[in-house]
């Protein structure tokens, strides 16, 4: 866009002292005509008026041109936008761009990125898909970045930050972190993720569950569940007997917390079932597997689970907050991805015809909002979408799901996912992970066949 000119910038303040040259000339006339010096005061405080409303009116007019040139104020949290908007690890145009060439391989102008806060590229031009394949070691590349910015935000404290860099240490984003990033990778026994998980269990409640923020506040099923399924990963790698403890008392909260019409609710015994909430229920408990004292009740449980979500589906094959509620794209993605690890191929196959009718042109979804008692929780569309299509699609899906990850790029940061039009950094980064996670799931299984 064309900078205007000094001159064309000063057409807005122009009028207003033309203005005021002339009524100062007409006080001036008629105080020299009337002989009266105290009719001068008026006139005077026109001319005042009107500069002061010419001044206005010109640095609105450069505020425009500064917002339209571009270099609008950076969100709170973030850090200025750098004038490449390409970053390694980047899903651009359906595929995922490799990470530059140091300067040894002699590209000039090439560099080492060093450790550190991740640029954010909020202002950057939307993506255009252009139906690429995707590739396996590109989607790789982008989660090795991805899990990199999450290492670096980690607190002194040992947790994961509420929002961002720098927010206080929020035992549910950090579960839901640790968990995604355990989908993310084979090995889940690396020392900053043992910290972070281990400062969740040290803020554990004396009911056994696990609060919203941190010790004292509400039990949550989310936060729970999130943990149970990390706890698995981590004992499974690192052999800590501690996490096995930790497996049987979260097992056990969850298990005494499933309500009576078998669903889960955000807040037990608060509030009816919700979808989501379930879904975690679920996920966490199939995890335990037989690590648990209590496996046969777990199964029991796990049945009685799943009938809650045949009844809660809806006639268009979608599903959604809870009972009764109009299906959500989101919320079927995350259901779809619940039922494939779960092995129900037939309702998972309903939630991926679902997810196919409800994409947009544009190769996303929406999000959908969920308030369980009164508290607002993001189900983050483009994420869950991604993530049940990968997970139960079929080959002929191929290019849908490189069109909706090209989408869901649009929230990437370089580094880390961030909804649209907020400084939201931990939620969304939570379920791209997850959401790449399942992507090369499926690549992978498309390499094996």
């Amino acid at each position: 866009m064309r900078t205007p000119s000094p001159i064309r910038r000063m057409r807005p303040v122009a009028r207003p002292l033309i203005t005021a040259v002339v009524t100062s000339a007409v006080a001036l006339l008629i105080n020299v005509a009337t002989n009266q010096p105290g009719a001068l005061w008026p006139w005077m405080g026109v001319v005042v008026l009107t500069v002061l409303v010419g001044i206005l009116s010109w640095y609105e007019k450069h505020e425009q041109d500064h917002s339209k040139s571009g270099r609008t104020a950076t969100p709170p949290g973030n850090r200025a936008v750098a004038a490449n908007p390409f970053r390694p690890g980047e899903i651009g145009d359906g595929s995922v761009s490799r990470a530059r060439p140091s300067a040894a391989d002699g590209v000039a102008g090439a560099r080492t990125v060093q450790p550190g806060p991740v640029p954010d590229r909020s202002d950057r031009r939307p993506v255009v898909f252009n139906a690429t394949p995707l590739r396996l070691a590109d989607v790789t590349a982008t989660l090795d970045a991805t899990r990199l910015w999450v290492q670096r935000v980690q607190n002194a404290d040992g947790g994961l930050p509420t929002d961002g860099k720098g927010s206080r240490s929020c035992t549910w984003s950090t579960a839901g972190l640790v968990w995604a990033i355990s989908e993310t990778t084979t090995r889940c026994d690396a020392i900053w993720l043992e910290r972070a998980l281990t400062w969740v269990l040290d803020n554990k409640n004396e009911d056994g569950g696990v609060p919203i923020t941190r010790r004292g506040d509400r039990s949550i099923v989310d936060a729970t569940a999130q943990t149970l399924i990390a706890c698995c990963r981590v004992l499974r790698d690192s052999g800590d007997e501690n996490y096995l403890t930790a497996v049987q008392s979260l097992a056990k909260w969850l298990l005494l917390r499933q309500e009576p019409d078998a669903g889960w609710s955000w807040a037990p015994r608060a509030e009816s079932s919700w979808t989501a909430t379930t879904c975690f229920g679920l996920l966490a408990l199939h995890e335990v597997g037989a690590l648990a004292e209590q496996a046969d009740r777990i199964g029991e449980s796990i049945q009685a689970g799943l009938r809650w979500i045949g009844t809660t589906q809806n006639e268009d094959g979608g599903w959604g907050s809870r009972a009764g509620d109009d299906s959500r794209a989101a919320v079927t993605g995350l259901v779809g991805f619940t039922l494939a690890r779960l092995e129900q191929r037939s309702m998972a196959q309903a939630a991926a015809h679902h997810l196919r009718d409800s994409m947009t042109d544009a190769g996303g979804w929406p999000s959908a909002v969920d308030r369980p008692t009164g508290h607002t929780v993001t189900r983050f569309g483009d994420a869950y979408g991604v993530l049940g299509l990968a997970a139960v699609g079929d080959a002929a899906d191929d290019d849908r799901i490189a069109h909706a990850v090209a989408n869901l790029m649009k929230s990437y940061r370089g580094g880390h996912f961030q909804y649209l039009d907020t400084i939201m950094h931990t939620w969304p980064t939570r379920d791209g992970l997850l959401a790449l996670a399942a992507v090369v799931r499926m690549l992978e299984e498309r390499d094996l066949e």
